[in-house]
């Protein structure tokens, strides 16, 4: 957009808007401190937060807060600068020029999803004394439960061991010899004996399970317990459900006409276009795979196994963006996308020779 500059047109401008329902951009600071999002309470329900701040945080342009209410003031300046005529003798025209930054909105956006994965991770920091409590309290569970079980198993098999082979010591060796099958039997009655004992074992030692944690159990505040899992699980239901809205919102700008044409500045053999262009697109791809949503999209990128299209930015950002190595691995892709979902291997022919002309070059 091309406009004549007037007070009217700057106010128009984030910069120049007066911050408020008006202008919500300006709402979020540029790099703003780090806010505790959980919230704690000595009585029920003892944890909870504000779903209103589970949403972006802050924004990567630092907006000039002195421009606020200044349109005037910046109005009479470019007149000042501006006075007198050009070369075709005519008075010069002072211009607001808007221009398109495709990749600085797709950067934007991956900023907004790092701030959710951060308030996540601040939730797991902030209330790390109460995972760490109920994650020592169910190891304690599980090792009081088996050392119980345990005992009472072993307890039961010495149990009948100490009643079989008393019996069993009352059959002597000569009466064994004489009697013919005597010891098949007693193997086989010591066989019989030794499955009774492990079934009681077992009896016993799940009796022990049921029983070993209740005196413990009875001391835990189970609804403090409770509150906390359940409002945990309900933060993370929020963060999941917007993170994936986000990322859908992401993947429409990264499929855009915009977005596409500007990160083609940078479709080149040049190296500096080349790592300029990973350095857009892979951040612009960040944290995607977080969501069911943005996860599917990227596996859709990498099934192609082709970088001649200029959407697909997965392996466009791996080769570089360079017309050279795309042309020298598109036989390889082929070869990939043929032998995808079977057990052979991809003919590496191809590959090697592509490594080998870059290493000649």
């Amino acid at each position: 957009m091309v406009a004549q500059a007037s007070v009217e047109v700057l106010n128009e401008i984030a910069d120049y808007m007066t911050p408020g329902p008006a202008c919500p951009v300006l709402t979020l600071p540029y790099n703003p401190p780090v806010r505790r999002i959980s919230r704690t309470d000595s009585a029920s329900p003892w944890f909870y937060f504000d779903e209103g701040e589970v949403r972006a945080q802050g924004t990567l342009t630092s907006w000039s807060r002195r421009r606020c209410e200044q349109a005037q003031r910046t109005i009479d300046a470019m007149q000042k600068q501006g006075a007198g005529v050009n070369r075709y003798d005519k008075p010069i025209t002072q211009l607001v020029v808007a221009l398109d930054d495709a990749a600085g909105i797709a950067h934007e956006l991956a900023g907004f999803s790092d701030d959710m994965a951060a308030l996540h991770a601040g939730w797991l920091d902030e209330l790390s004394i109460e995972f760490m409590s109920v994650q020592s309290l169910a190891g304690a569970r599980n090792q009081i439960q088996q050392m119980e079980k345990a005992l009472a198993e072993k307890h039961t098999l010495d149990a009948f061991s100490s009643t079989a082979n008393y019996g069993m010591d009352k059959v002597s060796g000569g009466v064994i010899a004489m009697v013919p099958g005597a010891d098949t039997q007693r193997q086989s009655a010591l066989n019989d004996l030794l499955q009774r004992a492990q079934l009681s074992s077992e009896q016993a030692g799940d009796e022990a399970l049921a029983t070993s944690w209740a005196k413990y159990d009875a001391e835990l505040n189970h609804d403090k317990i409770n509150a906390f899992n359940a409002c945990y699980e309900q933060f993370c239901k929020v963060i999941a459900t917007r993170m994936e809205a986000l990322h859908g919102l992401r993947i429409d700008w990264l499929k855009s006409a915009p977005f596409i044409t500007c990160s083609q500045d940078f479709y080149s053999t040049s190296v500096e276009d080349n790592l300029s262009y990973r350095e857009i697109v892979d951040y612009a791809l960040a944290s995607l795979n977080l969501t069911d949503t943005g996860a599917q999209w990227l596996d859709s990128l990498i099934n192609q196994y082709s970088a001649k299209s200029e959407s697909n930015l997965v392996w466009r950002s791996l080769l570089l963006n360079n017309p050279d190595v795309i042309a020298d691995m598109t036989a390889y892709l082929e070869s990939l996308a043929k032998s995808h979902g079977k057990t052979e291997k991809a003919d590496e022919a191809s590959f090697l020779a592509a490594v080998a002309r870059w290493q000649a070059s």
